[in-house]
C-alpha cells in the first residue's frame, strides 16, 4: 500500500511541471522549445573577445515558477543567446578567441553566483563539438553544492549562439 501512495505522489508531482511550448524569437529568426511561462526576450550588452556586442537573449527562468509550481526543480534557467558578429570574414583565430572568452565568462559567472564555495566551482567538461558542419563547444560547470550548469556554444554563418 505504501508503494501505491509513493507512486501516486510521484505522478502528482510529475504533473506540476510547467508546459513546454515552441517559442519563436522575432529578433533572432529561430524557434526553440522551453517552459512556456515567464519567457523574456531582451538585449544585453556583453564584453567579448571581439569587443562589446549586444546579445539577444531569450530566458525562461524556472526559479520564477516556484510560486506556481513549488515542486519544480532548480535546474534552470533556460537561456538562448545569440549575437551577429560585425565582420564580413571570420578568421579561425577570432572564432577560437570568442569561444575561449565566453567559456571564461561563463566560468567566472558561475563562481560569482556560487555563494557557498566559489573556490570549489570547477569546469568538469570542456570539449569541441559539432552541430552538423558547424563548430561548437560544450562546457559543463559543477558548483560547490554538486549542481551543474551546461552550456553549448555554436558559431553558425556569422552568428554566435549560447544555449544554457
Amino acid at each position: 500500500m505504501q508503494k501505491a501512495y509513493i507512486l501516486i505522489l510521484f505522478i502528482i508531482l510529475a504533473g506540476c511541471s510547467p508546459p513546454w511550448n515552441t517559442f519563436t524569437s522575432v529578433e533572432g529568426a529561430y524557434s526553440i522549445e522551453m517552459p512556456s511561462l515567464f519567457i523574456v526576450e531582451q538585449t544585453l550588452p556583453v564584453n567579448t573577445a571581439v569587443g562589446s556586442l549586444n546579445y539577444q537573449l531569450v530566458d525562461s527562468d524556472p526559479t520564477r515558477f516556484k510560486k506556481f509550481w513549488p515542486f519544480w526543480s532548480d535546474d534552470g534557467p533556460y537561456v538562448v543567446a545569440h549575437v551577429d558578429l560585425p565582420f564580413e570574414k571570420y578568421s579561425e583565430d577570432t572564432i577560437s578567441r570568442l569561444f575561449e572568452h565566453e567559456r571564461h565568462r561563463l566560468y567566472a559567472e558561475a563562481k560569482r553566483v556560487d555563494k557557498k564555495g566559489a573556490n570549489l566551482t570547477k569546469i568538469i567538461r570542456d570539449k569541441k563539438i559539432l552541430f552538423g558542419v558547424y563548430r561548437g563547444r560544450e562546457v559543463i560547470i559543477r558548483l560547490s553544492d554538486a549542481r551543474t550548469s551546461q552550456a553549448r556554444m555554436y558559431f553558425i554563418e556569422g552568428r554566435f549562439y549560447i544555449l544554457l
